[in-house]
């Protein structure tokens, strides 16, 4: 399957539909929300940028429960969940593109989030690259997503057998554990100030910044 045929196994207004409100996508869901809030804590930001947002419907989420921002940035690849996400979300501002060729400038945003998303992109260390170049010198970056666990394996292989998770067939282009996200961010130049783990260890998120540069006095 190419990109695009697995990106239209999900339907535009999947986040936002009676599809996701079985008991064990809120549970994950309203874990996610708080663990993405603790891990950006309550800094006012100018701008914030969620990449891999599909139609928006967890960073407009975000926005309402706390997250103080003036402007909010929803970026994907796949138009179909950016149009839906329009309509449902006026607030936000949509942009379609790619992950690893963002139409935005360097050191120009106050945070970034990715959310389940590196492990969906074809170069994750590019993408990482990407990522630090449009982040203010303070700017953070929040990696969120499944941890690898034994647990976590077990019920997703179950749900996309059985459940709503059918739509996510072939969509992880790589499989990560903790060990390779750390040294992934270590060789993008990124230093982890915080790692929460939620739902019974399942997931894991990420505060990442850029590292500081020592200039040798030779």
């Amino acid at each position: 399957m190419n990109l695009k045929e697995i990106w239209s196994q999900v339907p535009p207004d999947y986040f936002s539909s009676g599809v996701t409100n079985s008991f064990l996508q809120n549970l994950w869901h309203t874990g996610k929300l708080m663990v993405v809030k603790q891990t950006l804590g309550e800094n006012k930001l100018d701008t914030l940028v969620d990449v891999g947002s599909a139609n928006g419907s967890f960073v407009n989420r975000l926005a309402q429960n706390g997250i103080l921002c003036r402007r909010v940035l929803a970026v994907d690849p796949y138009f179909p969940p950016l149009k839906f996400g329009k309509k449902a979300y006026p607030k936000i501002n949509f942009i379609q593109a790619d992950a690893h060729l963002l139409p935005l400038k360097n050191s120009s945003v106050d945070a970034v989030i990715i959310l389940e998303t590196l492990e969906h992109v074809v170069d994750p260390y590019c993408t990482l690259l990407e990522l630090k170049r449009i982040i203010k010198p303070q700017g953070v970056i929040v990696v969120e997503l499944d941890s690898n666990s034994l647990l976590f394996r077990l019920i997703w292989y179950f749900w996309k057998k059985l459940g709503a998770g059918k739509v996510w067939n072939h969509a992880h282009l790589t499989f990560f554990n903790v060990h390779l996200l750390e040294q992934l961010f270590l060789n993008a130049g990124l230093k982890i100030d915080k790692k929460i783990f939620f739902n019974l260890g399942m997931g894991v998120c990420f505060l990442l910044r850029k590292q500081k540069t020592i200039r040798s006095s030779g």
